[in-house]
């Protein structure tokens, strides 16, 4: 990574869609982190009673949201909740909620007495 890489945090919150498995298998921990890994390199997801949240962190281009979302929808479809889709792909459920923050990272220096 460079010394000029931007740092970003996104978060992206909608509401939980409707599952369409029959048990829990596809929601346990191990699952939800390796489909995860499929799609975000360094990505957690929660998923409470009503809300999906998706927290994303990467260096470089802030790129497009848009497409980050559809991602969020499709990493929902393969835990196997209820996702519809369009012409160009998966769509989360509405309302939903985007917070991108750019981190500044702190740089320390050691000082060496001669």
């Amino acid at each position: 990574m460079s010394a000029h890489a931007r740092l970003y945090e996104l978060t992206i919150v909608c509401p939980r869609p409707r599952r369409t498995a029959p048990d829990d298998w596809h929601i346990q921990p191990e699952r939800i982190a390796s489909t995860l890994a499929a799609f975000f390199a360094d990505a957690e997801l929660t998923l409470t009673p009503r809300t999906a949240r998706l927290h994303v962190r990467w260096a470089g281009q802030l790129g497009d949201l848009t497409e980050k979302q559809r991602r969020m929808a499709t990493v929902l479809s393969c835990l196997r909740f209820d996702i519809a889709r369009d012409h160009t792909g998966d769509l989360l459920p509405v309302p939903v909620r985007t917070k991108i923050r750019e981190v500044i990272p702190t740089h320390t220096t050691e000082e060496t007495t001669r």
